[in-house]
Parts: structure tokens; C-alpha cells; sequence
């Protein structure tokens, strides 16, 4: 069997591609269900535990718990935009390359990538240890090239 023709990507995580932005609201998202899910349980727990029952309606539980909800879930979606953000900012340039015989991330020789996801037009690959999100607007010419370096199974 032949390998596949050498190919070599170097973009930027933190680059305003479309695809990069959704995936970014894809983790604020998670952040956000995750806080709003997690605040309105907490605030029906301590309702019970709190409040003597038949004191107060229990039309006031839900008005609370749906208060904390909102409050949190706002909160976790910020946050999950902001570190989103922050990471792909501190990656900088990314370079991946598969070069006939190995392949390289970052310059080192890493195992081959690993599709986590694939999307098409976009896909979410563990490469060397390290979770890393690439478009076809980001690769550009080579995006083609590259998913059959990826799907030939092309080892290290």
C-alpha cells in the first residue's frame, strides 16, 4: 500500500474563521448547561433542607431555583467563551505535517492524529496528547490532502 503524498498545515486556533467561533460557542455552551443544571439542583436541595415546608409556596422553590439557573448558566457561558478564547490565544500558530513517513506537531514526531470528531468541513483531532480544532477555512488548500493522510491510516 502507498503512503499518502506529504502535507504540511500551519494556522492560527485563535483565528476569526467561522468554524472556530462555533466551536468556541460549542465549549461556552457546555460551561453554561453545566453551571445552570448544576445551580437550579443546589437550589431545590437547599429549599428543602432550609426552608420549614408549607411555609412558603412551592411556586417561590421554582422562581429560586430558576433565578439560580439563569444566574449561573449566564455565568458559565461567559466563562466558557472567555477560556475558549484564552486557550486558542495561547496555542498561537499550530503547525501539523505529515511527511510521507512520519508525523510532526509542532516539529516533534508525534503518533498519527486521532479523529475525535469530523464534522466535514471541520474536525476535532487529538494529536500528541494535545486536543486540537481544525477547519477547512483554516487549512485551506490542504485540507483535502490532509483528512487522506488522516484516514489512510498513516502511521508513525
Amino acid at each position: 500500500m502507498r503512503s499518502p503524498p506529504p502535507v504540511s498545515v500551519t494556522w492560527a486556533p485563535a483565528s476569526d474563521d467561522v468554524t472556530t467561533r462555533l466551536w468556541w460557542a460549542v465549549q461556552a455552551l457546555i460551561y453554561g448547561l453545566t453551571g445552570g443544571v448544576v445551580s437550579a439542583w443546589t437550589a431545590y436541595i437547599a429549599w428543602d433542607t432550609w426552608v420549614p415546608s408549607g411555609s412558603i409556596a412551592a411556586w417561590d422553590a421554582h422562581r429560586a431555583a430558576v433565578l439560580a439557573a439563569v444566574v449561573c448558566a449566564s455565568c458559565g457561558l461567559a466563562w466558557g467563551w472567555w477560556l475558549a478564547g484564552t486557550h486558542a490565544r495561547r496555542q498561537g500558530l499550530l503547525h501539523l505535517a505529515w511527511t510521507g513517513a512520519f508525523w510532526q506537531f509542532q516539529g516533534l514526531e508525534v503518533p498519527a492524529p486521532r479523529v475525535m470528531l469530523d464534522l466535514g468541513p471541520w474536525m476535532l483531532l487529538q494529536v500528541g496528547g494535545q486536543w486540537v480544532s481544525l477547519s477547512k477555512g483554516l487549512a485551506r488548500e490542504a485540507w483535502h490532502p490532509l483528512r487522506a493522510a488522516i484516514y489512510s491510516r498513516a502511521q508513525s
